[in-house]
């Protein structure tokens, strides 16, 4: 049986404006099952379905920028076993002038005070046999909503999660932190492992 799913889903979320009920887990299920081509009206279904989970606001996720790590978040880090290389991926929000927290006085602004710090970084990553791999300005969000765009994103590969932690609580890199911190209002660091699309 041929059935427009995308269709089913658009009335859905019309019923959901009208009437405040929402479209049953059931067909949520059931779209999800779905191979990702067919004749069910729509290139792809699932995406249908991820569509009207954002609707309902399900698709909702918090973001939060940060200039730590919390203590769990490093320990997940340190008990993961992969030896394979990960990268970073750092989306970088500047303050306007830099702010040092030993009260120094400064002119600089808040990139180029992370800038220090990131010259630095550089150095002791690619001596530890890591390398960095792209930055850049974000210029626009097309798809998605944020309450204020990052100005920064900045990939940085590191040769295992191990290599990650290591260099991350080193010494050397608290003592050049100063000014990531006096630079950076705040940051998301997501740790991404590759995988391969075409299957």
């Amino acid at each position: 049986m041929s059935l427009n799913i995308l269709s089913v889903l658009q009335s859905a979320e019309l019923y959901f404006t009208e009437y405040g009920a929402r479209p049953s887990r059931a067909l949520m299920s059931a779209v999800m099952a779905l191979p990702a081509r067919g004749s069910t009206g729509c290139g792809d279904p699932r995406l249908a379905l991820i569509h009207t989970r954002n609707f309902l606001g399900e698709g909702n996720m918090k973001v939060e920028n940060a200039l730590y790590p919390l203590t769990d978040q490093i320990e997940t880090l340190r008990k993961d076993p992969s030896i394979k290389p990960i990268v970073m991926l750092n989306l970088l929000k500047f303050r306007l002038k830099a702010q040092y927290a030993d009260g120094r006085k400064s002119d600089l602004t808040g990139p180029q005070a992370y800038g220090i710090y990131a010259d630095a970084m550089r150095r002791i990553v690619e001596r530890e046999g890591g390398k960095f791999l792209f930055g850049g300005d974000i210029k626009y969000l097309p798809v998605g909503e944020v309450e204020n765009l990052w100005d920064i994103v900045g990939l940085v590969e590191y040769p295992s999660l191990a290599a990650f932690v290591k260099i991350a609580t080193s010494p050397e890199v608290a003592e050049i932190g100063v000014h990531r911190a006096a630079g950076l209002e705040g940051q998301l660091l997501i740790c991404v492992s590759q995988r391969d699309f075409s299957s």
